[in-house]
């Protein structure tokens, strides 16, 4: 399962929707391979672990 989810852009401040989202990959190393390898077009870039994301928003739904 590609848990984590690299994005990233030309400008400091990220495009609406899914503009940004640039994949998905099974493990950290290649997620950051990837970025380090389109950091030449790119100004920044995140790789966010998905199940971790999932976990915290669902925390902060049942708070509400």
């Amino acid at each position: 399962m590609k848990l984590y989810l690299l994005i990233a852009g030309e400008d400091y401040y990220p495009r609406q929707g899914d503009a940004d989202w640039i994949g998905c990959f099974e493990t950290y190393e290649e997620a950051k391979s990837k970025a380090l390898e389109i950091k030449v077009q790119k100004d920044w870039y995140e790789i966010i672990h998905l199940s971790k994301y999932i976990f915290e928003n669902n925390e902060e739904e049942n708070l509400e």
